[in-house]
């Protein structure tokens, strides 16, 4: 019931839309039913911040901290889009929708989110990654027997041309007839920049969204899968082949260290050590700009912050309001022994380098 009236509901304002019509958005209010959906008053009724304004005067601006702030923006008309990736209709395939899908999905929009859209969730819309590549200059996505995949967010991921070869990862495109996945997103707030700085200003509320994602609609090998949000919020310039493995530093490490850094939720798809990985950063809701809290490189870490991250993870997480990214405790003490070595070699470097 709940989704057919949502698709209904979608469908008008999609039609309207279509005819030209200006200004329209559909709104979902959770928590409601057909009575309670009039109760608009009220200290913190986000509802009546959406209605109040509009009986008086019509479809206002509301600020991105509002959940219908933030579905103005991104439902109707996101600031970014997937037409460059859309620009040759010959290169995109219709598939249906298959448990691939829907678990790769349900990382950025939660489980059962099929069943609660407004979209029918029969087919999707992708472009083959390779393919896809092999048609963009080498000025914009570079050469090379190792590609580099970055979001939004300054997440990565890394894949050998061999690998990409055998499994035949998609870009997915679109969903249904929504041909602007950026549409679709979830929105959170941190309480806190860094786990060490003490500030009482409040952190902005944060988008992830879906946007183009790499999908592979068959089982990739073992070491593949990956379980952070590095596939999605992705766009034309996500893509860039590069000559050397940037991952060779790490690889040769012992099995539990190599996990922890370059494993299925690994610490370099954010963060980087010994120069390689990533700098990723948080979207602002308000437009999906960067937003300061930069992942730094492990060495870059105060030596007691470092400690807290790896041995006190709960305590951690829970500053935050996130959920703990465990690390198995030998593991852990040899990450910590391993980055403080770093760091204790790029000072005598350094003090080397001021004494000349």
């Amino acid at each position: 019931m709940q989704w057919g009236i949502q698709s209904t509901i979608r469908d008008f304002a999609r039609a309207l839309q279509s005819a030209g019509a200006r200004d329209i958005d559909f709104f979902v209010v959770p928590k409601h039913d057909a009575r309670s959906i009039l109760h608009w008053g009220g200290k913190g009724n986000e509802v009546g911040d959406l209605v109040f304004p509009f009986v008086a005067s019509g479809p206002k601006e509301l600020p991105a901290d509002n959940p219908y702030g933030v579905l103005r923006r991104w439902g109707a008309r996101p600031p970014l889009d997937l037409s460059e990736l859309r620009k040759d209709p010959g290169a995109i395939t219709t598939y249906p929708v298959d448990d691939a899908l829907r678990e790769a999905v349900s990382k950025v929009l939660g489980d059962r989110w099929c069943e609660h859209s407004p979209w029918p969730c029969k087919t999707y819309q992708a472009i083959d990654l390779l393919g896809y590549l092999a048609e963009r200059p080498k000025s914009e996505v570079g050469e090379g027997d190792w590609l580099v995949v970055s979001n939004l967010r300054g997440e990565a991921q890394y894949f050998s041309r061999d690998v990409l070869k055998e499994t035949r990862p998609v870009i997915v495109v679109g969903l249904d007839d929504e041909d602007n996945l950026y549409r679709l997103f979830t929105t959170y707030r941190m309480k806190r920049a860094y786990s060490w700085i003490e500030s009482d200003e409040q952190m902005p509320t944060m988008i992830r969204p879906l946007g183009a994602f790499l999908l592979f609609r068959t089982p990739p090998p073992e070491a593949l899968p990956n379980k952070t949000y590095a596939g999605f919020g992705l766009d034309a310039k996500s893509f860039h082949w590069v000559k050397d493995d940037p991952l060779a530093p790490i690889r040769s490490l012992g099995g539990g260290l190599r996990e922890t850094l370059i494993g299925q939720e690994g610490c370099l798809e954010c963060h980087s050590f010994r120069g390689v990985g990533a700098r990723s950063h948080h979207a602002l809701a308000l437009d999906g700009t960067p937003y300061g809290a930069y992942a730094l490189s492990l060495e870059e870490y105060p030596t007691d912050v470092l400690h807290r991250f790896l041995f006190d993870q709960d305590a951690v997480a829970k500053s935050f309001g996130v959920n703990p990214l465990v690390v198995e405790k030998t593991v852990a003490g040899q990450l910590f022994d391993m980055v403080s070595r770093q760091k204790n070699d790029k000072n005598e470097i350094s003090a080397k380098n001021d004494g000349k």
